[in-house]
């Protein structure tokens, strides 16, 4: 498993690599800033060194001579801090050799401790062509550069001090990173410690804390305490549907276990076509009921999604299913099939759907009516029976039924709605959404 790190850690770690690179990066520029600077005045200046000891030395010979040391305020143009050498073999040990020049090119001799002569000092080199009386001639200069390394060290020194104010300024800034990175993530910790302590069951809402000074953690704490009460009514709807299921099945094993007692007592035909009835009854509840539970189970992904029409025979199958339930009740039955609908739910799926639905309006309507209306975008079924049971949530009032219709139009998204009628009874409405009718 990969290694985790609160995020202080990584934002130190991640402030203290940009620190650093921010402090070479200051180093280099400095480095590189101050040698080419160095290049470029020593260039300079020994360009304007030649050009005023060309104009000196034209009407001159220096036949006899091996260096020029312009030290007198005689040539107040020329350059006073240099030597000027006619003799390559006269100059200070340690510096390149002759050959080894290009002509006008600034060549920087770093200071030698083995050498006397060169020893603590700093000197630029060039060798150049005049033109004086005795010819064009090779002449080499010696700059000292003395004053410029005096000034890389002041130089130096005040890029130190920025350096100390750039640090003290990151240093300052880390602190202001890490008291934020603190106060961001306090909430986060509080929260997974307060959940860390919960009981396994205890879905209350978890409490806004006065730490919490972010959109994102108030909101993470919102949509937390939605889903516990998301978790909370599945675990209620899950309590329901075991309890109804414990129902729905005892039932019809009583209805089993009391027909099978009274066969055991007695043989007579009518007894026995009576509890034949009974027996045959039962079963198939339980059968239904089965089959309910193991399309509950399914998963869509293996179910066809295909678009098919729902004919006016199979509608009227799914009727006639569940119509021993009204045989021997003064109830008349409307059904108006407007419109045969084109929608995507397997053919079990759908008689288990529509057949519950059915099963509730025939079960708890003691007389009266029940009108069936199919169209193309929806399913009305209306009863005048006793109604929503309003002490107990809608899907609760008509048991296990009613529960699996929801779990089913939720599977297949479709909408449904249990309302109320003005005068008795209630309207179970099924609606097809757009993506289940194309």
């Amino acid at each position: 498993m990969k290694k985790l790190y609160t995020a202080k850690r990584i934002t130190i770690v991640y402030f203290s690599l940009i620190a650093i690179a921010l402090a070479s990066l200051h180093f280099s520029v400095y480095q590189l800033t101050t040698s080419d600077l160095e290049q470029l005045y020593a260039t300079n200046r020994l360009a304007n060194i030649k050009h005023y000891t060309s104009d000196l030395l034209v009407d001159k010979s220096v036949k006899d001579q091996t260096k020029l040391d312009i030290k007198t305020q005689e040539h107040a143009a020329i350059d006073k801090g240099f030597t000027l050498y006619f003799d390559f073999s006269q100059l200070p040990a340690g510096l390149p050799k002759a050959n080894s020049l290009a002509y006008d090119e600034a060549i920087e001799v770093k200071p030698s401790s083995n050498n006397v002569d060169t020893k603590g000092k700093a000197y630029f080199i060039q060798k150049s062509q005049i033109r004086t009386l005795d010819g064009i001639i090779d002449v080499y200069f010696i700059v000292d550069n003395n004053l410029y390394e005096f000034s890389e060290g002041q130089l130096l020194s005040l890029h130190s001090k920025q350096l100390v104010i750039s640090l003290l300024l990151l240093a300052i800034s880390l602190f202001s990173v890490i008291k934020i990175a603190d106060k961001l993530t306090r909430p986060t910790s509080e929260l997974a410690a307060t959940l860390s302590n919960r009981a396994p069951y205890d879905l209350t809402p978890l409490p806004m804390s006065d730490n919490v000074r972010t959109i994102e953690h108030a909101k993470l704490i919102d949509t937390f305490n939605h889903y516990q009460i998301r978790i909370g009514e599945s675990i209620e709807r899950e309590r329901s549907f075991n309890r109804f299921a414990s129902h729905e099945l005892r039932s019809p094993l009583m209805v089993m276990t009391g027909s099978l007692n009274i066969l055991e007592e007695s043989i007579a035909p009518n007894v026995v076509i009576t509890q034949r009835k009974r027996l045959q009854k039962a079963t198939r509840e339980m059968t239904e009921f089965v089959d309910t539970l193991l399309s509950l189970t399914k998963s869509i992904a293996h179910q066809a999604l295909t678009l098919r029409l729902v004919t006016r025979p199979e509608i009227d199958q799914i009727i006639e299913t569940h119509h021993h339930l009204i045989a021997n009740k003064p109830i008349e039955l409307y059904i108006d099939i407007q419109q045969e609908p084109e929608i995507k739910i397997p053919s079990a799926a759908f008689h288990i759907l529509l057949g519950n639905i059915i099963k509730n309006a025939y079960s708890y309507t003691i007389q009266g009516e029940v009108h069936i209306v199919v169209d193309q975008d929806k399913i009305i079924v209306r009863d005048s029976g006793k109604g929503i049971n309003t002490d107990k949530p809608a899907y609760d009032g008509y048991g296990l039924g009613l529960l699996i219709v929801k779990e089913l139009c939720n599977r297949y998204h479709f909408t449904f709605d249990l309302c109320e009628n003005e005068h008795s009874g209630c309207t179970a409405t099924i609606t097809f959404n757009e993506n289940n009718i194309s």
